[in-house]
Order: structure tokens, then C-alpha cells, then sequence
């Protein structure tokens, strides 16, 4: 039984961001350059690595589930191709259950003092989730994330699906402190969007500001130009 089927366009597209001190430190570039492309256009994962039951690499269900990652020609938001996500309820635990991609910090450039704009477009079609979300996953249908690249705990700026608190699925983001000492220790900001709606391409468009002093880091969004 399918649970999830997502599909992205031009997955974490940085831009370089107006301030002075981005431009300093990039001052061979224009404001306003795309400084990295996280698209698929090559008609493959491109620079992002791949990590599913399907996508080549050793993985047991046991460590991702029996999700699959793919690059598909249609549909799409933006060129030629998109990435497909999809997994597939395998008995395996919520935090276990995975088809994804991602990047490291060069890539996403989520630095101390670092201000980025990051642009993606994500879709929900409703013919691959005829069941729905999984509610036993509670909130865990993560689509989006940046996850803390020095500790062992979960994602600091996260974007999902809430099945479970209200009738009908609905997309959140979610702004976490952690502490890498005892990941359990969360203090969390929520923010509700919208009723999902399936067959939608939401464009989604996020600034951050990448500090660990919560009086100088900071993030806004954007969902649908609004």
C-alpha cells in the first residue's frame, strides 16, 4: 500500500542574498546569482546523493523501508524532469521510513552567519495517495528539511504533513532548537499553512539567516508567492 507519493522541481535552489555581507564575501557575483542547482535536468539525482531502498546502494528495509526515490519526465513544475518520492508502508518505525535526497553544508552553505534564499516546488497527486497519510507516522511525513550537520538529532528547519491533529491532512513548519546532548530536549516554533490540496504544485521560497544564537538567526517563508 502506497502511503506518501511527493514530487519536487528544482529542489533547493540557493540564491545569493542582497545583503552586504553575503555580497562582500561573493563579491565576484551579481546579487540576486543562483550560486547552486539542486534541479534534475540531467535526467538524473545530479549532486544530490540518493537514499532509498531502490537507488543502487546497499540499503536493508530495515535501515530506510521500501520507499523509492526516482527521477520521472512527467509530471513537471519546472524543465524537463522531477523527482519522484515514494514510499510504502513495510512495518518499519516512522523514523526509519525514508525516500529521500540530500547535501552537505558546502552545498547548502548553512554556515554561522550565513543568509540564503532556498526556492523548491512540491507536489502531492492524489492518484498515488489513495489511502491517505499515514496517521500512525503522526507528523512525521517530513517533505522538506534542514538537518544539523554536527549532532545526531533530527531537522532545525523542517516542512511536513500533519495527519493526525485535524481531520483532513495539513502542511506544517516547524522551527526547532535542539540540543545535541540529549536530542529529546526540543523548544519549537509551528507554523500551519493550509489544508493539503493534492494535484498542486505548491512553490515554496525560504529565507534563512543559519546562526545557533537564537537573537540572530531567523527564517521566513514563503508558500505560493504569498
Amino acid at each position: 500500500m502506497i502511503t506518501l507519493l511527493v514530487l519536487a522541481a528544482a529542489t533547493a535552489a540557493l540564491l545569493l542574498v542582497l545583503g552586504r555581507r553575503a555580497w562582500e564575501e561573493r563579491a565576484s557575483e551579481p546579487p540576486g546569482t543562483i550560486v547552486w542547482h539542486g534541479g534534475y535536468e540531467a535526467g538524473n539525482f545530479g549532486a544530490w546523493i540518493p537514499q532509498s531502498a531502490c537507488t543502487g546502494r546497499s540499503y536493508d528495509p530495515s535501515e530506510v523501508g521500501r520507499g523509492c526515490a526516482a527521477v520521472v519526465a512527467d509530471p513537471t513544475r519546472h524543465g524537463s524532469y522531477s523527482g519522484r518520492f515514494e514510499l510504502r508502508a513495510s512495518g518499519a518505525p516512522a523514523d526509519t521510513e525514508r525516500a529521500e535526497v540530500y547535501v552537505g553544508v558546502a552545498a547548502s552553505g548553512g554556515r554561522e552567519g550565513k543568509e540564503w534564499y532556498y526556492a523548491w516546488s512540491t507536489m502531492f497527486p492524489a492518484a498515488g495517495n489513495s489511502a491517505g497519510f499515514s496517521r500512525g507516522n503522526s507528523d512525521f511525513n517530513v517533505f522538506t528539511s534542514w538537518h544539523n550537520a554536527d549532532g545526531p538529532c533530527g531537522g532545525n528547519v523542517v516542512f511536513g504533513i500533519d495527519a493526525l491533529s485535524t481531520p483532513a491532512p495539513r502542511i506544517y513548519f516547524t522551527l526547532a532548537g535542539r540540543d545535541s546532548r540529549e536530542c529529546a530536549q526540543i523548544t519549537s516554533r509551528r507554523k500551519y499553512f493550509l489544508p493539503l490540496r493534492y494535484d498542486h504544485w505548491y512553490d515554496f521560497v525560504a529565507r534563512i539567516k543559519w546562526s545557533s544564537d537564537p537573537g540572530r538567526g531567523s527564517v521566513e517563508v514563503w508558500v505560493d508567492g504569498e
